[in-house]
């Protein structure tokens, strides 16, 4: 089926709904953009805080952990920052064609 086909069989389904439910899906693709958005910012800064504790442990000179603090605080940061990736691939990305999300949400896909 080609897109036109897909968006004609829906806007049959949905009747007289159908531009009602279109504008709420689009809003809908949005709202999934700002939270992707958020979650980025929230593991952005959690990263930070991760390296700012690294560079902190880092100073200390007679603590006996920390070499295991210091790897965890990396880890935490590489983490944090493929997390933030995710959000931003798999939600961020939807604002360039939001009307596709919106078909694929009104499908069910």
């Amino acid at each position: 089926m080609t897109p036109e086909q897909i968006i004609e069989t829906l806007a049959q389904k949905l009747g007289p709904m159908a531009e009602v439910a279109w504008a709420a899906y689009l809003k809908q693709v949005y709202v999934n953009v700002f939270g992707g958005a958020l979650w980025m910012m929230v593991f952005f800064g959690a990263a930070l805080v991760c390296w700012r504790l690294a560079h902190k442990y880092q100073g200390i000179k007679d603590s006996t952990d920390r070499e295991l603090a210091i790897v965890a605080a990396y880890i935490g940061v590489v983490t944090c920052l493929l997390l933030a990736f995710c959000a931003f691939v798999f939600d961020v990305l939807k604002i360039l064609n939001p009307e596709y999300h919106a078909i694929q949400m009104l499908l069910g896909r």
